[in-house]
């Protein structure tokens, strides 16, 4: 890649609730900007963002995928985050090392939940967003109630930048309030949208106190003017500019990157402290500070994802880790498009790359210049919620499972590993039913050979009202001898809180 200014890159991600069209978006983007000759579909198996065959066979997004592309002067990279509850922490992570999202809402549905919960997760950051309202190609949509939810559930204030124009439940066409034209086939006078652009340049004028007073003196905006104006809004968080369209019709794409390029911030817009309050400068004159934000393994590899803050970080170089005190030597760098990398020299403050180092890295850990130490915000994750015994078919494979378990749990923070104290079996815990589902089956996938894992249960601890005690014998004949057994049992209850308890058991034979 070209060197490019910190100015004019972006680094953004995609967030929403399940099938709102997150990936079918970052697909349009990909195509429209020329990173790829074809149009991905999640329907299809085709997308080139659900690269996991997981994903691919159950057409939604399980893991955060980072790809990077060049529109119009700007460079942007992008992560296309998943929708569902589960795999909730993709977004939290992902949402450490974003300058801007983009949050997509269904045009049908609204607001949803989960729509909710990334919107909370990106507001704790004060991460600044664009709302793309999507699937207005559909019959039963409707723009002005997913407004409206907006408004109601997520308790922000939005400005429409576009007005969606349909006829007989179609969309055909586009209105920009900002550039004031229409873009498609429908035939609408150009007074009757001239309300709603007023809206946007009231909205405006808080930011430019001199568009307004044009405005009443019948001088007119000019759009460059309401662009900049823009920008300030969203950089302050003051309010949302929603845009709209079709991404799987292509329509309103073009628009939404250049929306993303005009009004999101660029990494200079951010202020990233350390721990002790010290600025990071996204200058590549500073010294050398980075995030890992992302852990995966290709393979025997363990690939780490990063953000750079600041400085430089090249092949070579050794550096320090805020959760260790021996140095680390960076082996490789690459950059990311979903599965594919590409093997680079260097990155730069503003990138968001992979790199390969000799020893093992975790989600949240800060890398610096040996000698100007740094730590960065550490994320918490979410407790468990379900659990589950992993079951292999034959005793000699209980290890090669254990270590592809432990690889996986690396991978993704919100798994963990424990073992049962009565069988010494291994147990894994996840946020969710479908969380568990697609760690067995990517365990299975690893190790070549069916595992098993148990129903998913809450873990509970009991322990008997008051003691007891019970005596038991048993006789049986057994090539022409008998044998017999005996068995004592008493239980008593265990102090406090904890697992029951077993007083004593006796046996006699």
């Amino acid at each position: 890649m070209a060197r490019r200014s910190v100015e004019r890159l972006r680094n953004i991600g995609i967030v929403a609730h399940i099938n709102a069209g997150k990936t079918t978006l970052t697909e349009r983007f990909l195509f429209r900007s020329g990173k790829q000759s074809y149009m991905g579909e999640v329907g299809e198996g085709t997308a080139t963002m659900d690269f996991m065959p997981e994903e691919q066979e159950r057409g939604i997004s399980i893991s955060a995928a980072v790809s990077n592309i060049d529109w119009r002067g700007f460079h942007i990279n992008l992560i296309d985050t998943p929708g569902h509850v589960d795999f909730t922490v993709e977004v939290e992570r992902s949402l450490l090392v974003l300058d801007g999202v983009i949050v997509v809402l269904d045009g049908v549905a609204g607001v949803e939940s989960q729509t909710e919960i990334v919107w909370r997760q990106a507001q704790q950051r004060s991460v600044p967003a664009l709302v793309f309202i999507n699937k207005l190609d559909r019959t039963t949509a409707d723009f002005e109630a997913s407004l409206i939810s907006i408004s109601d559930r997520l308790g922000c204030r939005t400005v429409p930048l576009v007005l969606p124009c349909r006829k007989d439940g179609a969309l055909v066409g586009l209105i920009d309030l900002v550039e004031d034209r229409l873009i498609g086939s429908a035939k609408v006078a150009p007074e009757t949208w001239q309300p709603s652009r007023q809206v946007v340049i009231e909205a405006c004028a808080d930011y430019d106190e001199t568009i307004l007073e044009d405005f009443v003196d019948g001088q007119g905006v000019q759009p460059e003017r309401l662009h900049r104006a823009l920008r300030r809004a969203v950089l302050a968080n003051r309010f949302v500019p929603v845009l709209a369209g079709s991404a799987l019709h292509n329509r309103g794409i073009d628009w939404l990157m250049t929306s993303v390029c005009r009004y999101l911030p660029s990494p200079l817009d951010r202020r990233i402290e350390t721990s002790s309050g010290t600025v990071v400068s996204a200058e590549e004159t500073a010294a050398f500070c980075g995030l890992v934000f992302k852990v995966q393994f290709e393979g025997e590899v363990c690939v780490h994802f990063i953000r750079v803050y600041s400085g430089l970080l090249q092949v070579g170089e050794t550096v320090g880790g805020s959760r260790r005190s021996e140095p680390i030597k960076i082996e490789e760098i690459r950059r990311v498009h979903a599965s594919e990398f590409d093997e680079v020299e260097e990155v730069r403050a503003g990138d968001v790359a992979a790199i390969v180092t000799d020893v093992e890295l975790s989600t949240g850990e800060t890398l610096f210049s040996q000698g100007v130490p740094a730590i960065l915000e550490r994320v918490q994750f979410p407790e468990p919620v379900l659990t589950a015994r992993i079951e292999v078919i034959r005793a000699e494979d209980f290890e090669a499972m254990a270590g592809a378990a432990r690889r996986l749990a690396r991978e993704d923070p919100t798994l963990v590993l424990s073992r049962d104290e009565d069988s010494g079996g291994l147990l894994v815990s996840g946020m969710g039913e479908l969380h568990l589902s697609v760690f067995g089956q990517r365990l299975q996938v690893e190790l070549g050979h069916d595992i098993r894992l148990s129903a998913p249960t809450v873990l509970t601890q009991q322990t008997v009202a008051g003691p007891g005690e019970a005596h038991a014998e048993c006789r049986r004949h057994l090539d022409g001898e008998q044998i017999s057994a005996a068995i004592g049992l008493r239980v008593e209850p265990f102090p406090g809180t904890g697992p029951a308890t077993v007083g004593r058991i006796e046996a006699d034979s």
